[in-house]
């Protein structure tokens, strides 16, 4: 009896001594990440570790130096008592450690889970911990090389779209193959984006088959509106553009789409847009949006430190030039006289096809002013925006054109 007692004994010894080397790989992963703990250094006799908290440090401008940050090993959770974030670690590893890491980091859990120490009170699954997955391309996703593809319809799918090798490098664009278990996923072009840590955290599927019957973009099974797509590309101190489709933002450095028309205060890119943009933000959505959206959109942003620094372009609509009082009506040195000089008309619209210079409109003289240079600042219906010189521009894309 006395040997079997003592065999048990010895076996939980081996057990802490063992799953404690497991922990001690991911207190060493948080060291990476984080920096020391309050504690100096891992301690098997120890489940709770105070760190500097990161999102403390983001919204200072620098390291904490509070050691709010605290981290169970016993429930698997981090929490932060200043500034309120918390959550399962592995969230906290892949938002601030990256894939690779946050790799390691389920391969010590799985190694814990299979030698069955999670049943230790050491370390107690309380379920949320192990329901956080990476987010995964299709199965048979592959990124597009221009040069060897034999797929003439997907060729003249890209060409059309002016999607060139260099785009997709840039954004690791794939497609899917017929051999896709999801047929709803087979034969598509994906677009991926990826966390600011590198992560995966959303895609697009596209068809480019004339004859496919499906609908032509499919979104992943994430949650679009807690994320920023593309977010990894974005430069928060340079001017940012706000699109609406998921493909127009691989156009133009800078872009980020709304994936839709709208915008409300419970969308991460919101958060990520009041907390980190220091530059202008330009609104540029369809031409088919209606103005009220663009306004509202406008308004929900224009405030705060971020007052004054909203702009907006109108595409689809006012894009030939406009026409405005001819304070100086002379030519040359000589007063306007004779009517080959201008034109009579009923009404100041513009024309696509041909704009006289100057016109005569009840009486009065006008001059035509077209818009030149992409960029150029304007007032628009009592609000600040930006000029396009594209004649009937309808999407984001198209002004691609004029740089």
């Amino acid at each position: 009896m006395d040997l079997i007692l003592l065999a048990f004994v010895f076996t939980t010894i081996l057990l802490y001594i063992r799953c404690g080397n497991f922990m001690q790989r991911i207190y060493n992963i948080l060291t990476t990440i984080l920096g020391e703990s309050k504690q100096g250094g891992y301690d098997a006799t120890c489940t709770q570790y105070q760190f500097n908290c990161p999102y403390c440090a983001d919204e200072k401008g620098g390291v904490d130096n509070k050691y709010n940050l605290e981290i169970s090993f016993a429930i698997g959770k981090f929490h932060c008592w200043s500034c309120g974030n918390a959550g399962p670690i592995s969230r906290l590893i892949r938002q601030r450690g990256g894939k690779a890491l946050c790799d390691e980091y389920f391969q010590i859990i799985n190694d814990i889970k299979e030698n069955k120490y999670y049943n230790l009170d050491m370390f107690k699954d309380n379920g949320e911990f192990f329901e956080e997955q990476y987010l995964r391309l299709p199965k048979t996703f592959e990124k597009i090389d221009i040069a060897t593809c034999r797929d003439k319809e997907l060729k003249e799918y890209l060409n059309k779209r002016r999607i060139t090798q260099e785009i997709i490098d840039y954004y690791n664009i794939g497609r899917t193959t017929w051999d896709e278990e999801d047929w709803t996923w087979r034969n598509r072009i994906i677009f991926p984006s990826y966390s600011a840590a590198g992560d995966l955290n959303y895609y697009i599927g596209r068809t480019y088959r004339s004859k496919d019957k499906r609908n032509k973009y499919k979104n992943c099974d994430a949650d679009k509106n807690k994320i920023v797509l593309h977010e990894d590309k974005i430069q928060w101190d340079a001017d940012i553009y706000l699109v609406e489709g998921a493909i127009d933002c691989i156009y133009y450095p800078n872009s980020i789409s709304l994936m839709g028309k709208t915008m409300n205060k419970n969308m991460e890119l919101y958060t990520k847009l009041r907390e980190r943009a220091n530059a202008n933000i330009i609104i540029c959505l369809d031409g088919d949006t209606t103005i009220d959206e663009v306004k509202r959109i406008y308004s929900l942003l224009d405030r705060g430190r971020l007052s004054g620094k909203i702009k907006y372009i109108r595409l689809g609509e006012g894009l030939n030039g406009r026409y405005v009082p001819y304070e100086n009506p002379v030519i040359n040195g000589e007063e306007i006289k004779v009517n080959p000089v201008f034109s009579v008309v009923d009404t100041l619209k513009v024309n696509a096809d041909y704009n006289p210079q100057i016109v005569r409109f009840n009486g009065k003289l006008y001059t035509y002013e077209g818009y030149k240079d992409f960029g150029e600042v304007y007032e628009a219906e009592g609000k600040r925006g930006l000029v396009v010189a594209m004649r009937g521009a309808k999407q984001f894309s198209e002004i691609e054109l004029l740089v």
